[in-house]
């Protein structure tokens, strides 16, 4: 049988789990650079910035979207994602950032991350690969909560 990255990818950090370091996201801890990419994916989506968000993403990035909990979660390409944000249907909202925890093993990282706007609540878990020197952004696992 063969393995893709993705599957590659993700069977190396469950694997990894067990061994990596766990950091709570306080300044000057060990994983900013991890949370600094983290930010900066976001705000260029708050700004609706493509030229941001395509520079902090790695070219298999997607999203893995579910709504409240209902229905089935949908799946989004860096090409469809980065086209929601040229049409300006996705974005445009400034959005508070608390990192919870960020999870490392080598070259691979997860970070949890609560994103809260005026309109809506969003859970986010990333995954990052730090490729040439620096972090980008492979995958938005999010759950988005809408208020009221």
């Amino acid at each position: 049988m063969k393995t893709s990255k993705a599957q590659f990818l993700v069977t190396t950090m469950m694997a990894g789990a067990c061994v990596s370091s766990t950091t709570p996201a306080t300044a000057g801890a060990p994983d900013d650079a991890i949370t600094a990419a983290v930010r900066a994916y976001v705000k260029g989506g708050d700004a609706q910035d493509r030229a941001q968000v395509e520079k902090i993403t790695h070219a298999s990035f997607r999203v893995i979207a579910s709504m409240g909990g209902a229905g089935d979660a949908s799946f989004m390409s860096r090409d469809d994602y980065l086209g929601l944000l040229d049409a300006k249907k996705i974005g445009g909202t400034p959005r508070t950032v608390k990192v919870e925890w960020t999870k490392s093993l080598g070259n691979v990282a997860n970070v949890k991350v609560q994103l809260e706007s005026k309109a809506a609540r969003f859970d986010s878990l990333f995954t990052l690969v730090k490729k040439d020197g620096r972090w980008v952004v492979v995958e938005d696992v999010v759950r988005l909560d809408k208020k009221g």
